[in-house]
């Protein structure tokens, strides 16, 4: 079968104003609804006053109605009396009777009693009084046609007597998740079987834009099931969205669908990720092919899909916000495309700092814990250290300048302290990055991250972080504060069906190992081990293969990727595996001095020295708290 082959790769930009101006002309049906259910509707006809509001003179204070000529001289020095008949009392909102023209602030009256009060001040004719009309006067527009409905539109509406209006019917997007591979959500996955997300996620995305959305069943990789389903949804909704299908596969038929009934208007991208992504035209309605990779299709989605509710249900384009943040690594790029990359933020006085999170097209987590979404634009080879690095926020700026952002090793504690950062009500929020011990101190030099997490083994002493700090930090005052003690060993498979007792045994039975990533505290101890053993590193089989978490190489071992990994109890203790202690060691934070002080620092030092912190710590196996809390200055 002859695979997929993409048209042209298009510029981003290009490729939607094409598709965009394809369908200058479509029209959505119309209809008329109560203006209590017209939140986010469009209007389909302008909307005019139907009365005037207030429709009577009304008080706009809490006080006394009085005729302005009767207040005239009044000041401190000659205050004036009034009496029953001079005025009137009136709460805001009172209609103002016709022999009276302005209203008196009650903190500016002296009462005597309830029919004489003095005052001390003057007023002018209408003042303080809502005339006729003031809000909206009658047969005046309040809004034309195409607005877009927020709540404030509603309550005019319904000021001016207005009680249905004739609004666009909702867009409807037909969505077609398409793969043989594919299984529902509530399913179980078999081995080879992946749980259809897209499809929902994408709907939700829609469904906040406006639309109304139905998902087909999934549809396996047959053409003439497809080509069935297409048909129907293309007569059906507005926007037919098939989700995977448009990448270079031998089984994805979505092109030759739409091909053979419509017009192909781009197949393929200059984004990354998001590459595969047709456009398409069929019966003079909009077809768009996702990719099937999670991220992919939620970049392409969030852009191309948004544009076209928007531009369909409104004639308006949609304006993506990004503000300005500094990188301060090099971050490589390919010239020729658009790349996106998940980034945390943090702020440094006025500076947006930007730090790269995981790469990949699939990896949701990662979206998850980002904070912002970068543009490397097709023109730039990467961004040099100290370049300017435009983001799109995920998260508020008040929420990124109250996260406090450490970069390190793994440890299974650091999502126990995340959860405790978010349980308060202090607004602060916790967040880390998986980089390795020397990675988390190398982002701490680099002032990306506010703290460090480390254990790296001084294979001369026998000590953990402290000579690593000292020699990376010259003469900076530095704090490291324990956070736990920590076992590591051998994870190996439940039962030990392969009789390991020590990492001989691993080369020795010719079994498979798989190692933590370069700069990781698992990795520089077992490298140590190695040595001590005078184990040459290329006779262990999987040295070179790595991941980076201790869950990871947990999970990699569980389900049979590989027979044994170095890793800490807690990780094997969740995957169900056995654990073979090697070495206890202590996993640290590391900081400069000078933010000890720091209200987010506070927060965590005092956290970890809570007794319902170390509760939780010692429920789980491989850990001591004994010197937890522990600081020591450098």
């Amino acid at each position: 079968m002859k695979r997929n082959i993409y048209l042209k790769k298009s510029e981003t930009k290009k490729s939607l104003q094409k598709w965009l101006a394809k369908f200058k002309n479509y029209k959505l049906d119309t209809e008329k609804i109560r203006v209590t259910e017209a939140d986010g509707r469009v209007l389909s006809q302008a909307v005019y006053a139907e009365r005037s509001a207030p429709n009577f003179y009304a008080s706009a204070m809490d006080g006394i109605a009085v005729n302005a000529a009767d207040s005239y001289g009044a000041d401190e020095r000659n205050p004036v009396t009034l009496k029953k008949d001079d005025f009137t009392w009136v709460d805001t909102g009172d209609p103002v009777p016709d022999k009276f023209n302005a209203v008196i602030k009650i903190e500016e009256i002296n009462k005597i009693d309830s029919e004489t009060v003095i005052i001390e001040k003057s007023i002018s004719p209408w003042q303080n009084i809502r005339m006729v009309g003031e809000s909206v006067i009658k047969d005046t527009l309040i809004s034309p046609v195409n607005t877009q409905l927020k709540f404030y539109h509603i309550g005019a509406f319904l000021e001016a007597g207005v009680a249905k209006i004739n609004v666009y019917k909702k867009l409807k997007i037909g969505i077609i998740p398409t793969g043989s591979e594919l299984v529902d959500a509530e399913q179980t996955p078999q081995v080879g079987q992946l749980v259809d997300f897209n499809s929902q996620m994408i709907k939700v995305m829609a469904e906040k834009w406006g639309a109304d959305v139905k998902i087909s069943d999934i549809i396996p990789d047959r053409e003439d099931k497809l080509n069935k389903i297409f048909d129907e949804y293309n007569e059906k909704y507005d926007l037919t969205v098939i989700l995977s299908g448009s990448s270079a596969g031998s089984e994805d038929f979505s092109r030759k669908v739409i091909e053979n009934k419509g017009e192909i208007l781009t197949h393929g991208i200059d984004m990354m990720p998001g590459k595969p992504l047709i456009l398409a035209s069929v019966n003079k309605k909009p077809v768009i092919g996702l990719p099937g990779y999670p991220l992919s299709a939620i970049f392409t989605f969030y852009y191309f899909g948004q544009s076209i509710i928007k531009y369909i249900c409104t004639k308006e384009k949609i304006n993506i916000k990004f503000k300005n943040s500094i990188t301060r690594r090099k971050i490589s790029s390919s010239v020729g495309n658009n790349e996106l990359k998940r980034v945390l933020l943090r702020y440094e006085g006025n500076d947006l700092i930007s730090i790269p999170g995981k790469s990949g097209a699939a990896a949701m987590d990662s979206l998850i814990k980002s904070d912002g979404i970068a543009l490397i634009k097709s023109s730039k080879e990467g961004i040099e250290a100290g370049g300017n690095l435009p983001v799109i926020l995920l998260k508020s700026e008040a929420q990124i300048k109250n996260s406090l952002l450490l970069a390190g090793s793994h440890d299974l504690t650091l999502d126990i302290i995340k959860n405790e950062f978010s349980s308060g009500h202090s607004g602060l929020d916790f967040k880390y990055i998986t980089s390795g011990s020397m990675g988390g101190l190398t982002s701490l030099k680099r002032r990306e991250a506010e703290i460090a997490g480390a254990h790296l083994l001084d294979t001369e002493t026998g000590s953990y972080n402290e000579s690593f700090v000292k020699k990376l930090f010259n003469n900076e005052e530095m704090v490291i504060v324990n956070l736990v003690k920590r076992e590591q060993g051998l994870m190996v498979v439940k039962g030990n069906p392969n009789k390991i007792s020590e990492l001989e045994d691993i080369i020795k039975k010719d079994l498979n190992y798989i190692n933590r990533q370069k700069g990781a505290g698992t990795r520089v101890l077992l490298d140590y081990i190695l040595e001590q053993k005078n184990i040459n590193k290329e006779n262990l089989n999987g040295y070179k293969r790595e991941v980076y978490t201790h869950i990871a190489a947990a999970a990699a071992v569980a389900s049979g990727g590989a027979d044994a990994a170095l890793g800490i109890k807690a990780a094997a203790d969740i995957m169900g595996l056995d654990f073979i202690p090697v070495k206890e060691e202590r996993y640290d934070f590391v900081f400069r001095k000078n933010k000890i002080n720091d209200i987010k620092i506070e927060k965590l030092l005092n956290l970890i020295n809570s007794d319902k912190f170390k509760n939780k710590i010692l429920k789980m196996d491989g850990y001591k708290t004994d010197i937890t809390g522990e600081i020591k200055y450098l």
